[in-house]
Order: C-alpha cells, then structure tokens, then sequence
C-alpha cells in the first residue's frame, strides 16, 4: 500500500466523513437481531450487535476508504461474562451485610463503594482498547495505549474532588478525562490531539442551569416542577493525518471487550 504524505504545517485542509447506509437497511438487520435474540433467550445479542457496529462502519467513508470492523461476538460475550462477575459478586454480599453490626456495614459499604469507582475506569479502559483495536482504516488499526492506573487515578481523584466541591469540579474533570483518552489514541503510530480547556467549558457550566438544593427544592416543590439540566460544553479533538504502513497494521492480540 502505498503512503500517505503529510501535508504542510502551513497547509491545514478540512476533510469530512460522509455515511452512505439507510435506515431501511440497518432496520432489516435490527429486526432480525431482535428475533434471534428472543429465540435464544439473549445470547445472540452480543452478534447482533457486532453486526450492526460491523454495518455503521462499513458504511461509513472517508478519503475514499471504508472503515472496517474486526470484533466477533464471541468476543464481546467473554468480555461481558467477566464485567458483570463484581456486580454480581457485590450484590450476593448484601444479604450478608445487613446481618453485620452497624459499624461493619458501614465500613462494607464504604469499600464497596471503593471498589465501585476503580471499576468503572477499568472497564472504560478495556471498552476504548477493545474497540478501537477492532477497527481500521486502509488496513491499519487504530488502537489506544493509555495506561489504566494513570486513568484510574485521574478517575478517582476527579470523583472526589467532584464531589467536595459539589459539582464545580466536574468541567475540569470531564476536559482531563476526555483528554487523556483521545491523546492515548492512535491511528497506526499517529495518536490524536485534544485542544479543550477545563476553564472553557466551566464558563459554560457556570451559565447553564444547574441542579438546586434539597432544601431549595422542598420549599418550591408546590410552586413548580424543577428541572435538571447538564451543562453541554463544545469538545473537539483533531486527528492527525495517517503515517506509512507500520507494524500496527499486523493482526492484535487476542483480548476480550465489554462492548
């Protein structure tokens, strides 16, 4: 295959994406996923799902090539078998913790709660490494080499902060953890880039609705409904142009997603 050249740091040229899948065909393949998912009591839900991934991509464009889509349902169905293992682990220990003194339950929940918030970074970790290592452009794969215990601590100290500072912290969390995993992503030996600013979107925060107090919203419950909102911020990250053929193009290792 031949390579791809670099443009000129002077020489910036916008290039887009086009779709060229329907509705009417992405309906047909979700119907029959549908079907043959009640059939076999769900466990044909995770190839359906491959199908449809597999579908979006190969229909999607760009620079006249197609995505292509590697993942197997086989796959996603060992993936999710090992997700769902601490859940189900926490949750058969609960009617266990209520025959505990007061004092033991809470330190039970507490740590539960612990092991809660180092999860979901890990599992984030290995869904962003699972997908991006199934799919490819032009032969090469993309792939993600973050590292999970420099996420699970960007993850864990951003909760807590987040939650002393009762939601402030919360723009500045959202900018780092996007940011480290759109940096840590590659396409070949190019990784992206991420311009945002935690400043940026906290203006936005600051002037966008935000959630009231309990105390607030019991003394103004009989006047009006509440409303909750999010604050919506504008993030961006720009992917750099595509080197020549590297050993990333050879077939990854075998791994397992949560899908």
């Amino acid at each position: 295959m031949s390579g791809v050249s670099l443009p000129q740091a002077d020489a910036v040229e916008l290039r887009r994406l086009s779709f060229h899948g329907s509705g009417g065909s992405l309906f047909r393949i979700h119907i029959v996923n549908v079907f043959l998912t009640i059939v076999t009591l769900g466990v044909y839900y995770f190839w359906g799902k491959v199908k449809v991934r597999r579908y979006l991509l190969h229909e999607t464009e760009f620079e006249g090539d197609r995505f292509a889509y590697h993942g197997t349902g086989k796959e996603l169905l060992i993936g999710f078998l090992k997700a769902v293992g601490v859940p189900i682990m926490l949750l058969n220990s609960a009617p266990t913790l209520l025959g505990w003194r007061m004092e033991y339950q809470i330190l039970a929940i507490v740590l539960i709660y612990a092991i809660t918030i180092v999860f979901i970074p890990v599992a984030v970790v290995v869904t962003r490494r699972y997908r991006l290592s199934r799919t490819s452009w032009r032969g090469i794969r993309f792939s993600f080499r973050g590292r999970m215990v420099e996420f699970i601590k960007l993850f864990v100290l951003g909760t807590l902060l987040t939650t002393i500072t009762l939601g402030l912290y919360y723009p500045i969390f959202a900018t780092r953890r996007y940011g480290f995993l759109t940096s840590y992503s590659y396409f070949g030996t190019q990784n992206a880039e991420f311009n945002g600013r935690g400043r940026d979107l906290f203006r936005s925060y600051l002037h966008s609705p935000r959630p009231i107090s309990f105390c607030e919203r019991r003394g103004r419950e009989h006047r009006r409904p509440v409303r909750h909102s999010r604050p919506r911020g504008v993030l961006r990250a720009e992917l750099g142009q595509p080197l020549r053929d590297d050993p990333s193009r050879r077939a990854p290792q075998r791994q397992f997603g949560l899908g």
